[in-house]
């Protein structure tokens, strides 16, 4: 009797431990798989009407975090100029850095004397939290003059 008992012990391990090798495999390969599959840079602009509604509503309200996004889906996405600029024009009224570069990289684009104003006042804000990124985008806008 001891021996069945220890068998039938001794078979419940064995099918746990293939239970669980079968399963950790399995995860291996999903997430090998996973790991192959290429994700689009543009995957993150593709925005459902309603995720653009309330991004919008939510940068009306001062979430600078959803005006840069939006920012970026017209810049980068939709590619309509006006609607970035508007949208990071909103996104810079806080102090993150990248949305300012951004802007002053569309407004550079032009001749515009009003952009150019705009241009060195955002550098301006930079220069208070990142005095380098300052230097870089003035840098930049010099390179972009001389060209002009």
């Amino acid at each position: 009797m001891e021996v069945l008992l220890s068998y039938t012990s001794m078979k419940k391990i064995i099918v746990i431990i293939f239970l669980f090798l079968g399963l950790s495999i399995c995860y291996w390969f999903f997430k090998k798989d996973q790991q192959r599959i290429g994700v689009s840079p543009a995957s993150e602009f593709n925005l459902a009407t309603q995720d653009l509604a309330g991004l919008e509503t939510s940068a009306h309200a001062g979430n600078c975090q959803a005006a840069y996004q939006l920012a970026r889906y017209h810049s980068n996405f939709t590619l309509k100029y006006e609607d970035a600029v508007y949208w990071f024009r909103l996104a810079v009224k806080c102090p993150e850095t990248n949305p300012k570069l951004e802007l002053i990289a569309l407004l550079m684009g032009d001749n515009n004397l009003e952009h150019r104003e705009e241009i060195r006042q955002l550098i301006e804000d930079i220069r208070k939290t990142d005095p380098t990124a300052a230097k870089r985008a003035e840098e930049a806008m010099q390179t972009s003059s001389s060209e002009h």
